[in-house]
């Protein structure tokens, strides 16, 4: 009586095959998962950057398409709201607006401005009733999965020329 034990012991190895290559299988996929959820989430974190510019330009077009003459008194200390990004407690997020109306401590930000209220002299703490440009610092708050982000845009605001 003779034995065969041959056809087992490749039954047994094609088994072994099968399930080295399952596992090699499954390791793939699970990368390929790990790739879509990594590459899903700094796509959200691009969009949501890209709103919050979006955001920004609206608001700076709301201010340039706005009564000069009345802008400081309209919208200095006003809070705008961005309804598509979402705020620190859930609410949606917001534009607060700053006007800069004294001309001897304007932040650095806005660069070399020389005279707001065109006297010639940076020697007005108040300009708020004579200014001809305006210098517009516009602070974005906002919530991210990582924390909460703030935006500043600085911006010098002048009358339209006719």
């Amino acid at each position: 009586m003779t034995r065969k034990r041959r056809p087992d012991r490749e039954g047994g190895a094609l088994l072994l095959e099968v399930v080295v290559a399952m596992s090699l299988l499954l390791v793939g996929i699970l990368g390929l998962m790990t790739t879509f959820a990594s590459n899903y989430s700094a796509t959200k974190g691009v969009m949501e950057k890209d709103e919050a510019r979006a955001a920004m330009e609206n608001i700076t077009e709301i201010l340039r398409g706005s009564d000069f003459a009345t802008l400081y008194s309209n919208y200095d200390g006003a809070t705008l709201e961005v309804p598509y990004l979402q705020g620190a407690s859930g609410n949606p997020a917001s534009v607060t607006v700053r006007c800069h109306v004294n001309e001897t401590a304007l932040p650095a930000q806005f660069g070399p401005v020389l005279d707001i209220d065109g006297s010639g002299a940076l020697d007005n703490p108040d300009c708020r009733a004579s200014y001809e440009i305006l210098p517009v610092q516009l602070t974005l708050s906002y919530s991210t999965k990582y924390g909460a982000e703030t935006r500043d845009l600085f911006l010098i605001l002048r009358a339209k020329s006719s």
